[in-house]
């Protein structure tokens, strides 16, 4: 969303998935730093190397971009939505 764009365009769904698996992100310049941190912890392609539930809840990305308060405050929201975890 903030870049406008995905990261793999085409036209076929046997390329996307080729250029998903086997293609490097192109970052774009003016990404601000904890954004592309906070994406990279998540577009990584082996499922064990991502970002878990509780890294990504506490990420300073989404404290600087007024979601959320602080750690506490994201407790408290999973806690109300248990059923995501």
């Amino acid at each position: 969303l903030y870049v406008g764009k995905t990261p793999f365009r085409t036209t076929s769904l046997a390329d996307l998935k080729q250029n998903i698996m086997e293609e490097d992100i192109v970052w774009p310049r003016d990404i601000p730093p904890l954004l592309k941190d906070f994406l990279h912890g998540l577009l990584q392609r082996d499922p064990a190397d991502r970002m878990h539930w509780s890294q990504l809840r506490r990420h300073p990305f989404l404290y600087s971009t007024g979601t959320e308060r602080s750690p506490q405050a994201a407790d408290s929201l999973r806690s109300s939505t248990s059923t995501l975890q």
